[in-house]
């Protein structure tokens, strides 16, 4: 059985949320509010709130909040969501490691930074196709518009290379027969050195590289040094038909 709310319902309660949607209620605690201290949120009602509600990402002992102050909880859920995809949840078990290091006096603000850094940073080995920006799948194209850094060589059309955002660093990394601007060592110690700036980046390459391609060398070597990589394979020239 129901009952319609009195003021004394709210007797020796100081935080109060009401998500009754009737005005009468809402008047009665605006009344309540002139003669004792307390809190009130009201559901949907943002200029009546004291408070606001945050959608919560936790990662061991880190704790995320998002927040729009009561004009679009699902939209704060959106944006929750889309963070949990981009932080990985290695984060809570670096969080407990440095925690356990610093409860024995060892803190080391640098390396911490450096590691977390590294944790959040990507490497994206991206196949871009046979060069016509329509042949561009949409996963590589997302890529190209997320990454802080993209690495390229002669092999990459001048198309491709025109979706790369403005704001997005671009490093040549071009090898021709007899003119290297860069070995293939000196490219994977560099794509290291943008990581561990805790820098995404993507390593752009022709066609498909993992179809008769050389796309395992770059990714043997980051994994070996313990970066994460994603493999955004490219339509081959195999399979086109003139």
């Amino acid at each position: 059985m129901c009952k319609d709310v009195e003021a004394s319902d709210l007797d020796g309660f100081d935080i109060v949320v009401d998500a009754t949607g009737s005005d009468a209620v809402g008047e009665m605690l605006k009344d309540i509010k002139t003669t004792r201290y307390v809190l009130i949120n009201r559901v949907d009602q943002p200029d009546q709130c004291d408070f606001y509600f945050s959608s919560l990402l936790r990662y061991g002992p880190l704790k995320v909040a998002v927040s729009t102050d009561g004009s679009s909880p699902v939209a704060g859920q959106v944006v929750r969501d889309k963070i949990r995809r981009m932080l990985p949840l290695e984060i809570g078990d670096f969080l407990h490691t440095i925690a356990g290091e610093r409860q024995k006096g060892i803190i080391d603000p640098e390396g911490s930074r450096n590691e977390i850094k590294r944790l959040l940073a990507r490497v994206f080995l991206l196949g871009c196709g046979p060069g016509d920006p329509d042949l561009l799948t949409l996963q590589a194209y997302k890529c190209l518009h997320q990454v802080d850094v993209v690495l390229y060589d002669h092999l990459i059309s001048p198309e491709i290379l025109a979706l790369v955002p403005q704001d997005t660093h671009r490093h040549y990394v071009g090898k021709e027969k007899g003119r290297y601007s860069y070995t293939q060592d000196e490219i994977n110690a560099l794509i290291l050195e943008y990581v561990n700036q805790g820098l995404s980046v993507a390593r752009l390459k022709s066609v498909d590289p993992y179809v008769f391609g050389r796309g395992a060398e770059e990714l043997e070597y980051l994994l070996s040094a313990g970066v994460k990589v994603t493999l955004v394979p490219g339509i081959s020239s195999a399979t086109l038909q003139l």
